[in-house]
């Protein structure tokens, strides 16, 4: 039986219609499932060979309007793109880096900085965040270092979280080798800037998950747990002076492992996702500029194992889908609400 002990999933739209997710099962395949609408899941496919860790980070991204791209780093620390046109065959993985730049399956991020720039953000092996970048179909360039010299983590995979803060700006988040968050940015195809601190200095577990969505049209929010166990918010509105760190939740997440996801639920609720200590699975949400709600739990507890990865997209325009990996046996399990209603599931969709 195909499992997918702790593997990270990544969840994205591959076109109006269809729901695509990929992640990497035990034996080191890179592996897609896939939904049409409100139909029943399909797959998974296997798309490469055993190139990859189980525990590796894949990050996906409109490249065009008809190309899905995909990134994840290889067992010999080679940076790969795969990708997808239309309701094609995936194509891949190919390395557009050398081996033994970065951790293999180190967490990497993918954001578009223009409209015809998709760009990438992956911390070394010497623990400098890099960039990757293909302007339309073009040839990828880099890795290069960006940004001033900063020390990240190396040890444990250092987790970025990127996305547009102005309709000009892209802002870029991690949590360095002290604990800190750091923010950086690039307006236009302009120089990054960058990292700046967001204090307090050492709040954070060094490399610490943290996951970015827009709450508004002009308030950009970045979500983390904290050392003390507690999800915590920072947010900037337009192109304004970052807010926070605070917190919005009891001590009840793991302060190192805890994998968020964020995104819109309907127009105006802002969805936040997690896994806490007891193993199950909780939401919070804000609407518009309101007050945080929950946490609260939509699982069961002791179903997923302490750090357990989750993504969040929607598949339809009313209905927001969740998935995530379980810990009994290492399948991939769905949730799903319909505009405001109650969360349903997680139910086992494969193997």
């Amino acid at each position: 039986m195909r499992a997918l002990t702790g593997a990270p999933v990544s969840m994205i739209k591959q076109t109006g219609e269809v729901l695509t997710a990929l992640a990497v099962e035990n034996e080191g395949t890179m592996t897609v499932s896939w939904v049409e609408s409100t139909d029943i899941w399909q797959g998974p496919d296997s798309i490469s060979e055993s190139l990859f860790a189980r525990e590796t980070h894949i990050a996906m991204c409109k490249q065009t309007e008809e190309v899905l791209t995909a990134l994840a780093v290889s067992n010999e620390g080679a940076m790969n793109v795969s990708w997808v046109e239309g309701t094609g065959i995936w194509q891949g993985p190919s390395k557009i880096s050398s081996a033994d730049i970065f951790r293999k399956g180190a967490p990497v991020a993918m954001c578009k900085q223009t409209d015809d720039t998709l760009t990438a953000l992956a911390v070394d092996k010497s623990g400098r965040m890099n960039i990757i970048w293909v302007d339309g179909t073009g040839l990828w360039q880099g890795p290069i270092p960006v940004g001033h010299t900063h020390p990240y983590s190396t040890d444990r995979g250092t987790h970025v979280a990127m996305c547009k803060q102005t309709e000009d700006t892209l802002a870029a988040m991690a949590v360095d080798e002290e604990g800190t968050l750091t923010v950086m940015w690039v307006d236009s195809s302009g120089l990054w800037q960058g990292p700046k601190l967001i204090h307090p200095i050492g709040k954070f577990s060094r490399g610490a998950p943290i996951a970015m969505c827009k709450q508004t049209d002009d308030i950009l929010t970045a979500m983390a747990v904290d050392k003390e166990g507690a999800l915590t918010i920072m947010w900037v509105d337009g192109t304004g002076t970052w807010q926070g760190p605070t917190k919005i939740s009891p001590p009840v997440f793991d302060p190192q492992e805890t994998n968020i996801a964020m995104c819109k639920q309907t127009d105006d609720i802002l969805t936040a996702m997690a896994v806490d200590k007891e193993g199950a699975l909780t939401i919070m949400w804000v609407d518009g500029t309101g007050i945080w709600q929950g946490p609260a739990r939509i699982s069961n507890t002791h179903v997923f194992r302490l750090g357990a990865h989750v993504d969040m997209c929607k598949q339809t325009d009313e209905v927001l889908t969740a998935l995530s990996v379980a810990d009994v046996n290492a399948v991939l399990n769905v949730s799903w609400v319909e505009g405001t209603g109650t969360w349903q599931g997680p139910q086992q969709i494969w193997p």
